[in-house]
């Protein structure tokens, strides 16, 4: 379903098939989706999802750097001394 903001007098109905239908109703502004009703329930499982993708993307990136790391033979700054390095 989608919503016309120049039509938001169907708002109401709208929120009523996002609730009875757990439906996603896409509002637009000339032609263009401006914003997405979702359930709750959707919203949460789409956090979830997000914090997920976000964990999985930083692993992936750990284990680049240290993949990157042992290929180059050079060996890791602690810490403590880059934050000393940049006067933290």
């Amino acid at each position: 379903m989608t919503v016309n903001v120049d039509d938001a007098g169907i708002l109401a109905d709208a929120l009523r098939e996002v609730e009875e239908h757990d439906a996603q109703v896409v509002v637009e502004r000339d032609g263009r989706a401006v914003a997405v009703l979702v359930s709750s329930r959707f919203l949460k499982v789409f956090k979830v999802l997000a914090e997920e993708l976000e964990n999985r993307l930083d692993l992936e990136a750990y284990y680049e750097a240290k993949r990157e790391i042992a290929e180059s033979g050079e060996k890791p700054i602690p810490y403590e001394e880059f934050r000393k390095e940049l006067g933290l």
